[in-house]
């Protein structure tokens, strides 16, 4: 993630670093004890889950203080997203929780079949994808379902484009939806193993898969534009405002890209 010109990165071997973009150079770097596996900004402060880790730790970031850490579930936690002042969290517990930052009083709790894999919020909506390959859309006031989406493989990522919803999967595709209606309105072939990650650039979506391919995608025509590679699988992408993204991958690699020159 970005944050002002520095890049925050998380790692399997349990630390968090935070990169000077205009250098390159490591600026900190925060320990975990268990592979990172989400993070989230919040008023000037980071907050981290981990692999085999209930506990989730917020970071000040303008401070060398310890994290603060809150048990939030049973099992370890998947997911995180911000809204308002609420952290949404999901987990191996098949669970959703909502939470008062303020107050650290637990709001809701909502209930998948499966893990909760990832999440992204929406116009007052919380999405949610899971390993038992269903979307769930939520209103985020009540805590109520209003719609459930289906893949034939586990959920592994959601972005929001265009008041339309992309959803990847463990079945290699990339699906767009109506978030209004429900409705499926294309399906994206091309990725040979599951995707990893999804990111927007102005009318382009960028895929990452474990098949160790980025892929870019015109979301107009929905052709493929381009294909782009690391050593090893991708496990995320940023976008950086000036025309450049960046990749993370189990090549032990990050690599910035630059629109105009690929």
């Amino acid at each position: 993630m970005i944050r002002d010109s520095l890049l925050i990165s998380g790692s399997e071997d349990g630390t968090i670093k935070i990169w000077d973009l205009n250098t390159g150079q490591t600026v900190r770097t925060l320990t975990h004890r268990n592979p990172i596996t989400c993070m989230q900004i919040w008023n000037g402060k980071l907050i981290s889950g981990s692999d085999e880790d209930s506990v989730i730790r917020i970071w000040d970031l303008n401070s060398r203080e310890k994290p603060q850490k809150i048990k939030m579930h049973e099992v370890w936690v998947n997911c995180l997203a911000i809204w308002d002042d609420k952290l949404i969290s999901g987990s191996d517990e098949d669970t959703i929780k909502i939470w008062d930052l303020n107050t650290g009083k637990e709001l809701h709790t909502l209930d998948h079949h499966g893990s909760i894999t990832c999440l992204t919020i929406w116009d007052g909506k919380l999405i949610s994808g899971s390993e038992d390959c269903t979307i769930k859309i939520w209103d985020l006031n009540t805590g109520k379902e209003l719609h459930t989406l289906d893949h034939y493989g586990s959920i592994t990522c959601l972005t929001i484009w265009d008041g339309k919803l992309i959803s990847g999967s463990e079945d290699c595709t990339i699906k767009i939806w109506d978030l209004n209606t429900g409705e499926e309105l294309q399906i994206l072939k091309g990725h040979l193993h599951r995707i990893k990650c999804l990111a927007i650039w102005n009318d382009k979506l960028i895929s990452g898969s474990y098949d160790r391919t980025i892929k870019i995608w015109d979301l107009i025509s929905y052709q493929k534009l381009r294909t782009l590679k690391h050593l090893s699988q991708i496990e995320c992408i940023v976008i950086v405002d000036d025309g450049k993204f960046i990749s993370g991958s189990a090549d032990q690699m990050i690599k910035i890209w630059n629109f105009n020159k690929i």
